[in-house]
């Protein structure tokens, strides 16, 4: 029994089929199948029933999940402590967060760690994807997740106001109907968004969609519409007075956003090094 071999169930564990498996950890389908065959020999037993292509794990599969976690675990700390290896990870972001919080997250954390990081922004379905794929360790989502397979940890809101700019609230009254700068369909913002249209009962005239806050924060700085954004968004041109916020109803709009990782990955080395950098800057 070897620490690859430990490697392969738990890769196993995350993906489910043998040739996924193999893929994220780069090595063949039949060495992914020979080693668990060898890691069964060892432990004399069955740790997965087949059903199909898919290996679902039996009874004793359950029971060696949590020893093989802190077989990693122990393995990872003491490669890590011992070799002074170098942090690498892969971190993916919302393109909300990436504008406005995450680079100096990122920077004080190679700073403070030594560590690197490559980062990839995109929209939310992507980035789940990505996470899915196991082509990122740690992703920057808005809103939270109910899937078993990731473990969420929450940061904080942003704060969401309705503005436009002074020009076109003068002349808003003599408009047929006020235009809209709204978000992508299947985005956090948009749900929000049509959620308020539904509940007023406005049939509203939607003049731009775009998948970026920073389109949107343009257009509304040119006079085409009302748009729906995040305080960190809107701060300094509501101080400049190039835009107003609107107070359309008593209803307030806030986003969740935090962190998700994989629940299999949590106490990876490098993981757990990320997770307790962001959790005492929560705490001081």
């Amino acid at each position: 029994m070897t620490i690859d071999k430990i490697k392969m169930f738990l890769a196993i564990c995350t993906e489910g089929t043998a040739s996924k498996a193999a893929l994220s950890l780069h090595i063949t389908q039949p060495a992914i199948t020979q080693g668990i065959k060898d890691l069964e020999a060892a432990l004399q037993t069955k740790l997965f029933h087949r059903i199909g292509r898919q290996l679902i794990l039996s009874d004793n599969g359950y029971k060696f999940l949590d020893h093989a976690k802190i077989i990693i675990q122990a393995y990872d700390d003491a490669f890590y402590e011992f070799t002074h290896a170098a942090i690498h990870l892969r971190i993916g972001s919302s393109l909300t967060i990436a504008a406005y919080l995450l680079a100096d997250m990122i920077q004080a954390y190679e700073h403070d760690t030594n560590a690197s990081v490559d980062v990839y922004c995109n929209n939310m379905k992507t980035i789940q994807e990505k996470m899915a794929n196991n082509e990122l360790d740690i992703a920057f989502i808005e809103g939270s997740i109910d899937e078993r397979d990731y473990s969420y940890y929450p940061l904080g809101e942003f704060d969401l106001h309705f503005v436009a700019s002074p020009t076109y609230m003068a002349r808003r009254k003599d408009l047929p109907s006020d235009a809209y700068l709204i978000r992508e369909r299947g985005s956090t913002y948009r749900r929000l968004i049509d959620s308020y249209f539904q509940e007023e009962q406005i049939s509203a005239y939607k003049k731009w969609e775009s998948s970026s806050n920073g389109a949107l924060k343009q257009a509304a700085l040119c006079h085409q519409g009302i748009a729906l954004l995040p305080q960190e968004a809107i701060a300094d041109a509501v101080k400049e007075n190039k835009l107003v916020i609107l107070k359309l109803t008593d209803k307030t709009f806030k986003k969740k956003y935090g962190m998700i990782v994989k629940t299999i990955k949590k106490d990876d080395y490098r993981v757990q090094s990320f997770l307790k950098f962001m959790m005492r800057g929560m705490e001081e």
